[in-house]
């Protein structure tokens, strides 16, 4: 039986391909369990489904196992399509007694698609609760719902509309708290910090509008300062080849204040994929980047100098200066020692960066090619050559014999595969 569905509506927003699950594929194969998992839906709903999964954006694979209600045992939380219920996606809980799958709660979600899933705690409540992002394509709307599994098989729902969804402590209370995104009627972004309370409820606990207008969100990332304080930092693009990123502290109960004294770092970026911040050092903490302007041509450049900095402490620290290369997503540092004293070049996928001569562009061999290769055996690999494999891509980097050691471990360490 289902019970006590609480809708509140508040904004319309839009939403990109991007920044949604818009891979959401039938699973090629199931394993035993999940085969076991189908059928005891196909059996409840009278009718064969089509499990439905993606590659990002909280779940990756058909079936989630979660231990809901803390007995150490995990129950399966499934996205699915029944021909016959309609065209949105479904969601059902299974648990797992006396050798089967049972159906706990099904429920038709509030889009034909989900961009966003997490199992959360929140205060007061011993179960754990699900929460969902729907969206359907061309309808310029998001939901968030969140479902109560306090009840057992009586699941009850709170909803609103959003854009994007992000999950985290930021009242430092030790449980979590939703972060939504919407759309203003005037074309500004706001951004909420919804706290649970224990009358069953959210409440708004803090408010943010981004500071420009008619923007798409890229990027939402929430993670700790060096100085242990929840930053949800926003990357965003507008209409004018620009991208942005603002950084927002949690203080005083989830309210939201300026993590960058400037308030937001922006960059021209005439690309189609988007440059976000990223940890990009590997150390725990957000970097955000920001673009040395060459001069401009009629076409965008292929390579683009990039630097990353944390604009969270008082004095900003500069992590990185680097070759960005636009075509791969592929960002590759050099010494700091090397700005303004060299150059680049790009040729049918292969780059080089050289030294600057008293002539300007007239002269040296170059002090590190960067090339993707697809098979390590074509190529010879030495003393100043190397291959760094980055997710599915591998990248031949050599090096001209001057480069000092400590400098080409500085170049290799920082590789990284932006895309």
């Amino acid at each position: 039986m289902l019970l006590c569905v609480a809708l509140t509506f508040t904004g319309c927003s839009g939403f990109r391909g991007k920044n949604n699950i818009t891979n959401l594929l039938s699973a090629p194969k199931f394993s035993q369990t999940e085969s076991e998992i189908v059928k005891a839906i196909d059996n409840y709903i009278g009718e064969n489904v089509t499990l439905r999964h993606s590659t990002s954006q909280g779940y990756s694979s058909p079936v989630q196992f979660i231990d809901i209600d803390g007995d150490e045992k995990e129950e399966a939380v499934v996205f699915y399509y029944a021909p016959n219920k309609g065209a949105n996606i479904r969601m059902a809980l299974l648990s797992h007694s006396d050798g089967r799958w049972n159906i706990v709660s099904d429920k038709e979600g509030l889009g034909a698609e989900v961009f966003y899933f997490s199992a959360v705690s929140f205060e007061g409540l011993d179960t754990k609760q699900l929460l969902v992002g729907y969206n359907t394509a061309n309808i310029d709307e998001n939901f968030f719902v969140a479902y109560f599994t306090d009840g057992g098989s009586d699941i009850w729902e709170y909803a609103e509309s959003c854009q994007d969804i992000i999950v985290g402590d930021v009242t430092y209370d030790g449980y979590d708290d939703v972060i939504l995104s919407n759309r203003t009627s005037d074309g500004r972004m706001r951004l909420r910090s919804l706290s649970f309370t224990q009358d069953g409820t959210f409440r708004v606990v803090g408010t943010r509008l981004l500071k420009y207008y008619n923007i798409d969100i890229t990027q939402f990332t929430l993670a700790h300062s060096k100085a242990g304080e929840m930053v949800l930092y926003a990357d965003y693009r507008d209409d004018y080849n620009q991208m942005h990123t603002e950084g927002m502290v949690f203080r005083d109960g989830g309210k939201m204040f300026d993590a960058f004294q400037m308030t937001v770092v922006s960059k021209l970026w005439e690309y189609t994929d988007d440059l976000n911040c990223a940890d990009i050092d590997g150390d725990g903490y957000i970097e955000t980047p920001s673009v040395i302007q060459e001069e401009r041509t009629d076409d965008p450049a292929v390579l683009k100098t990039v630097e990353w900095t944390d604009y969270t402490p008082e004095q900003p620290v500069r992590k990185y200066i680097g070759i960005y290369d636009t075509q791969e997503s592929l960002f590759v540092a050099i010494p700091d020692s090397w700005q303004g004293e060299v150059y680049t070049e790009y040729s049918d996928g292969s780059w080089q960066v050289l030294r600057k001569t008293d002539d300007d562009k007239d002269g040296d061999n170059p002090l590190f090619t960067v090339t993707q290769v697809e098979y390590r055996n074509d190529i010879e690999l030495g003393a100043y050559s190397y291959i760094v494999y980055k997710d599915t891509k591998a990248w031949h980097l050599s090096f001209e014999k001057q480069v000092g050691l400590s400098d080409i471990q500085h170049i290799l360490k920082s590789v990284t595969d932006l895309g």
